[in-house]
C-alpha cells in the first residue's frame, strides 16, 4: 500500500481546487461572451426599431400633410363648383382636378 504524506494530499487537493476554479472561470467567460453577443444583437434590433419608428412618424406626418392638401383642394373646388354658371364651367373644374392629380402622381 502506498502511503501519502499530508503535504502531498494537500498539494493534490490544491491542484484539484485550482482545476475546478479554472473550469468555472472558463464557463463564466463563455457565458460572458454569449451575453455580450446577445447584447450586441439587442442593441442592433433596438437601433432598427428607432429607425422604423422614425420612418413611421415621417409617413404619418406625410399622410396628415397630404390629407390637409386634399381637404384644402376639395374646399377650393367646392367653391368653384358653386360659382360655375354652366356645364362647361363644371367640365373645366373637372379637367383641372384630373390635371393636378396626374401631375401629383407623375411627380411622385
Amino acid at each position: 500500500m502506498i502511503n501519502f504524506s499530508p503535504e502531498s494530499i494537500g498539494c493534490a487537493l490544491a491542484f484539484l481546487g485550482a482545476g475546478v476554479l479554472i473550469i468555472r472561470n472558463l464557463i463564466l467567460v463563455a457565458k460572458a461572451k454569449k451575453l455580450k453577443r446577445e447584447k450586441q444583437i439587442l442593441e442592433q434590433e433596438n437601433s432598427l426599431l428607432y429607425i422604423v419608428n422614425d420612418h413611421e412618424r415621417e409617413a404619418s406626418d406625410a399622410l396628415i400633410n397630404a390629407q390637409n392638401i386634399v381637404d384644402k383642394e376639395r374646399g377650393l373646388y367646392d367653391q368653384k363648383a358653386k360659382q360655375a354658371k354652366s356645364f362647361n364651367d363644371m367640365l373645366d373644374i373637372f379637367t383641372d382636378i384630373v390635371r393636378k392629380a396626374k401631375t401629383n402622381i407623375e411627380g411622385d
